[in-house]
């Protein structure tokens, strides 16, 4: 009975994107949407889409460990990361079905459960250091075997690229 206009007004991380929806979708938020009908507003999720992020950690188990272990082993040359994924479920997930691979970020990308928001601030922190601890020790293992580290030259330029390419991502 609500017009998609309406029902975006209803929900406070969707009327954030509400300029952007409007510029993208015009009069599909006149639609009055038939019962069980699903549009789709935005394809993907992230913060600056208003998408909600909550902790699926206890689904993680022997079988969905080695579905990402199989993909991990892979690729080459990358020892930390994490994925992002769209699935049909998480039984098809865990027998390694039915899903699309969306995006794998690596040592830059941060935990998205900590953005759970239920999820206490101490947990997050905790996470993250946790997190950087093993890339820490991943790097150490690399050097031992012959990787050598960025100079400060390289990761100043490296830097100033990401930035660069930041701003060129957002507008």
């Amino acid at each position: 009975t609500s017009t998609v206009l309406e029902l975006i007004r209803k929900k406070d991380r969707a009327k954030l994107q509400l300029a952007t929806l409007k510029a993208t979708h015009g009069e599909l938020l006149t639609l009055v949407p038939r019962k069980n009908e699903v549009l789709e507003l935005v394809p993907f999720g992230n913060h600056c889409r208003g998408a909600a992020f909550y902790n699926g950690n206890h689904l993680v188990d022997k079988d969905l460990l080695e579905t990402f272990n199989q993909l991990s082993h892979r690729l080459q040359g990358i020892y930390f990361g994490r994925f992002d994924i769209k699935c049909k479920d998480v039984n098809s997930l865990r027998k390694g079905e039915n899903f699309r691979i969306l995006e794998i970020n690596g040592v830059g990308a941060e935990p998205a459960h900590i953005y759970d928001p239920d999820y206490k601030l101490f947990q997050a922190f905790r996470d993250i250091r946790k997190q950087w601890s093993v890339i820490y020790r991943i790097s150490q293992l690399n050097r031992r075997d012959g990787v050598e580290f960025m100079t400060l030259r390289e990761a100043y330029r490296t830097l100033i690229h990401l930035c660069t390419y930041k701003k060129f991502a957002v507008r």
